[in-house]
């Protein structure tokens, strides 16, 4: 029963589009199909069975070839406007460029230490003038005409007004290598000298100048100037 009625409603179905000259309500009514409506139909039926628990199957299923209706052809999609240009996002600026750190100075050097300037000490070794040296040589060629005096040294005092005290070695025989040095006390000044004292032992000895101790000076050996006299003739020699 179930076939059939699945047939009818087939049928009835093809026939009301195909326009087989019956509606479908008459069709319906009188529930009788043509044989030119059968002709149309070309039902395979197939029994149901238990595993189709006795349910209607599609039509594919139950072996209907239906026709299908002519799908309406699509019109063409009208032009759909296309997107409207996005503005492009605006030139973004650059960052700021990094401001060049200004490079260190050159740290300045410190000056080399400049040498203390040694006060400058005038020296006190003068050397003896003519007028001086020749006194002396005088009272040494009192003594011995063979003796000599070939250089001196002169210092003036610091204990009195206008003396020098003037260094010498006396060479002769036997002194072929200087002895001495003695030293002899001169008054006056070194260009024209007066008075010439003997100061020391070596002096004394070997000139005929008078014994300054013995004298108004009184020159004992100890005064400024006898000691410098002598350093000055030995480093001079």
């Amino acid at each position: 029963m179930n076939v059939q009625r699945l047939i009818l409603g087939l049928a009835v179905l093809l026939l009301a589009g195909c326009g087989g000259g019956k509606s479908a309500g008459e069709i319906r009514a009188t529930g009788a199909v043509t044989p030119k409506a059968l002709e149309r139909v070309q039902v395979t039926p197939k029994p149901t069975t238990a595993e189709d628990g006795g349910r209607v199957r599609p039509l594919e299923s139950a072996g209907v070839e239906a026709t299908k209706a002519p799908t309406a052809t699509p019109k063409p999609p009208t032009d759909t406007p296309g997107p409207t240009d996005t503005p492009g996002p605006t030139d973004t600026p650059l960052p700021p460029t990094a401001t060049e750190a200004p490079r260190p100075t050159d740290t300045p050097r410190p000056a080399p230490p400049t040498a203390t300037p040694v006060p400058v000490v005038a020296d006190p070794c003068i050397r003896a003038s003519d007028g001086q040296l020749a006194a002396i040589q005088a009272g040494v060629k009192g003594v011995a005409a063979g003796n000599e005096v070939r250089a001196a040294w002169a210092v003036k005092s610091k204990d009195f007004a206008n003396v020098w005290m003037v260094a010498a070695y006396v060479y002769g025989p036997g002194m072929e290598q200087g002895a001495g040095p003695g030293v002899w006390a001169i008054n006056g000044d070194p260009a024209s000298p007066g008075m010439t004292l003997a100061v020391d032992g070596m002096a004394k000895q070997f000139s005929d100048y008078p014994d300054a101790s013995k004298t108004k000076a009184a020159i004992n050996g100890t005064e400024d100037g006898i000691e410098q006299a002598k350093r000055c003739a030995e480093a001079k020699r």
